[in-house]
């Protein structure tokens, strides 16, 4: 599915600004997690994306299963190289060494996303995150 409507797309993005991080959250009256956030974010816009695995996901799961996020993500849409990223690209990021972060374009060089005992903002794609970058996918 393409989105055509810039102004719808900016909108839903806008909606999901400020929300709090809920540890499998899957609800925006609630609180998403960084999943949670891209499921509901694409659900809004019309773009499939699974809300996870169908398994309760452990707080600590990436020390029983380092891959699981990752491996679930290369499922999804097709690799988009960083010099190409466009909004709405999902990319996701090395914490700790392990793929365990994601989030969604919201420009060529900005993205949304919701980290652990915060609330979900828009963050430049610099510094950090520049540098723990793992990989970008394209669903649309």
């Amino acid at each position: 599915m393409m989105v055509q409507d810039q102004k719808l797309v900016d909108e839903v993005i806008a909606k999901y600004v400020g929300l709090p991080f809920v540890h499998n959250g899957r609800d925006p009256k609630t609180g998403v997690d960084c999943l949670g956030l891209i499921h509901c974010l694409y659900k809004d816009l019309g773009i499939d994306f699974p809300a996870d695995d169908g398994a309760y996901i452990e707080e600590d799961w990436y020390v029983t299963d380092p891959n699981r996020y990752l491996r679930n993500l290369l499922q999804l849409g097709v690799a988009v190289e960083k010099s190409e990223l466009q909004k709405l690209d999902l990319v996701y990021f090395y914490i700790k060494g392990t793929v365990r972060h994601a989030g969604i374009m919201t420009s060529e060089t900005t993205f949304i996303h919701t980290l652990q005992n915060r609330y979900s903002r828009i963050t430049r794609l610099a510094r950090y995150w520049d540098y723990a970058f793992a990989g970008a996918r394209r669903l649309i």
